[in-house]
């Protein structure tokens, strides 16, 4: 490529083909449907450890010993207080979000920085990325195995169609982080034991964080 010559046809669209490569939309409507993924994978497992009819699990009454039975019962892949933990996030970030001041247009345009720093104030960074996208996924692949075995298509094989994986990879765009694990990294053993706890000191440090930014909110 050295001493070469580029022409573009169309070139004043680069820009414009660039912005939208990059760009996210996601809405109210996409938070309220992440909040209710991550309400499904809780009512399902707690409904599997107890007993209740699937869609009758009382999650919000459910009582520790519950609780720490849906942690380990068949099939779950998120303990139920982390995926807690993780619809409190998402639902600090919405209103974060909502307390953001608009122009006299109706919209506001920040550096992609800010949307970094967003996630910052809740946890969610570089250093602890392979601890939430664990979350995500774990989450995501139940609601796959249950849509498969329910006949239903609803996501895609990889969890497109699904407002979680929207907002997982909006997250990794942003900090520039792989969107998916290694599928050569050694996810057993010592190692899972210790990334699961990770995960909930994350996940108990972003929810504080992000539950108190929400109340301050005006």
């Amino acid at each position: 490529w050295e001493d070469a010559i580029v022409i573009v046809d169309e070139a004043h669209n680069l820009e414009g083909v660039a912005s939208e490569a990059a760009s996210f939309d996601f809405g109210p409507r996409d938070f309220a449907n992440a909040q209710r993924e991550v309400q499904t994978y809780l009512e399902g497992v707690l409904a599997g450890a107890t007993g209740a009819p699937p869609g009758a699990a009382d999650v919000a009454g459910a009582g520790a010993a519950a609780m720490r039975a849906a942690a380990t019962a068949k099939g779950a892949k998120v303990s139920p207080d982390l995926a807690l933990r993780l619809k409190s996030v998402i639902q600090a970030i919405e209103a974060d979000v909502a307390c953001t001041p608009l122009g006299p247009r109706g919209w506001a345009v920040h550096p992609g920085s800010a949307l970094v720093a967003l996630f910052d104030r809740f946890g969610v960074n570089e250093s602890t990325w392979d601890q939430t996208r664990e979350l995500f996924d774990g989450i995501t692949e139940w609601l796959m195995e249950r849509e498969s075995l329910g006949g239903r298509s609803g996501a895609g094989g990889d969890g497109r169609g699904l407002a979680l994986t929207t907002l997982k990879e909006m997250m990794a765009a942003a900090l520039r982080v792989p969107s998916r694990r290694n599928p050569l990294g050694d996810d057993g053993g010592d190692e899972a034991s210790v990334a699961q706890d990770e995960a909930r000191r994350v996940a108990q440090a972003a929810s504080a964080q992000g539950l108190a930014r929400k109340a301050a909110c005006p």
